[in-house]
C-alpha cells in the first residue's frame, strides 16, 4: 500500500486517500516518511523484545 501511495504522489495525483479509501493521515505520514528517509520500510527498533506475549500478560494480570 505504501508503494502505491508514493507512486501516486510522485505522479502528482491528488485525492490519494479517497481513491485508496485510507485516512488522510496515513497518506501524509507515508509521504513524510518517504521524503525524510527515502524509503517506506519500517526501520529497526531499539530495545529488547518482550519476554511475554500480550495474551500471557493478560493471563497473569487476571490471576493477580
Amino acid at each position: 500500500m505504501q508503494c502505491i501511495i508514493v507512486a501516486l504522489h510522485k505522479d502528482g495525483y491528488k485525492k490519494i486517500a479517497k481513491t485508496l479509501k485510507v485516512s488522510c493521515s496515513t497518506v501524509a505520514n507515508t509521504i513524510q516518511q518517504f521524503n525524510r528517509i527515502g524509503s517506506t520500510q519500517n526501520r529497526p527498533r531499539h530495545g529488547r523484545p518482550k519476554e511475554l506475549r500480550a495474551r500471557a500478560q493478560c493471563h497473569i494480570q487476571r490471576l493477580s
